[in-house]
């Protein structure tokens, strides 16, 4: 498996489970949990393209380049 090279957060407090990231995600970064929530299910695909982050209505997303990890 590949090393993810961005790091991604979901702030759950802030989540509402609109399900926006799943759906324009378009490498299938996110998938559903039993409770209908997004989980980061394949952090290696992510491009940095940021829809996600873009899309969320609620600003519950965080991505960032693993080198800021540090």
């Amino acid at each position: 498996m590949a090393e993810p090279k961005h790091q991604i957060k979901i702030n759950r407090a802030w989540c509402k489970n609109c399900r926006l990231c799943i759906q324009f995600c378009p490498l299938g970064v996110y998938t559903e949990d039993e409770l209908g929530g997004p989980i980061i299910s394949s952090p290696e695909k992510c491009n940095n393209c940021r829809l996600c982050v873009i899309r969320c209505p609620e600003f519950a997303i965080e991505v960032t380049p693993q080198e800021a990890k540090k």
